[in-house]
C-alpha cells in the first residue's frame, strides 16, 4: 500500500505540501480581521472546504460508475473552493494584507494550481476537524 510519501513522490502533479499547507492556513486565520465580512467569507469557504474534501475523502471508496455520477458535482465543489480562495485572497489585499504566504497555492499551469487548491481544501479540512474538539 502507498502511504503519502510514495503518493507525493510518485505524483504526475505537484502535491502541497501538509506542513505548507498548515502554515497557508495559519497566516491566512492570522491576517483575517475579526469582523463581520471576515466571518461570512470564512463560513462560505469552509462549507465548500467541507463540500469538497468529503468528496474527495470518499472518491477512492467509489466504483467507477459512481465516480462518474459524481464527477460533475465534485468539480462543481472544486470551482468553488477555487473561487472562495481567490475571495480570501482579494479580501486581504484590499486591506493592505500581504498575501505572498497564498504563493504556493499558485502555478502557471491551470492543472497544477487546481490540483494545489484541492490539496489545500483537503488540508484545511482536517485542521477543521481538529479544531472544533
Amino acid at each position: 500500500m502507498k502511504n503519502y510519501d510514495d503518493f507525493k513522490k510518485d505524483s504526475e502533479y505537484p502535491v502541497l505540501d501538509i506542513n505548507d499547507g498548515i502554515n497557508i492556513y495559519n497566516r491566512m486565520m492570522s491576517e483575517l480581521p475579526d469582523d463581520e465580512e471576515a466571518k461570512g467569507i470564512l463560513a462560505d469557504f469552509y462549507a465548500c472546504v467541507r463540500d469538497y474534501a468529503t468528496m474527495r475523502g470518499e472518491w477512492q471508496t467509489l466504483h467507477r460508475e459512481r465516480q462518474i455520477m459524481q464527477d460533475r458535482t465534485r468539480t462543481i465543489h472544486h470551482d468553488s473552493v477555487i473561487i472562495h480562495i481567490n475571495m480570501i485572497k482579494g479580501y486581504l489585499e484590499r486591506h493592505g494584507k500581504d498575501v505572498s504566504f497564498m504563493n504556493p497555492l499558485s502555478s502557471n499551469e491551470k492543472i497544477v494550481e487546481r490540483k494545489l487548491a484541492g490539496d489545500y481544501a483537503c488540508i484545511v479540512f482536517c485542521l477543521m476537524g481538529i479544531e472544533s474538539r
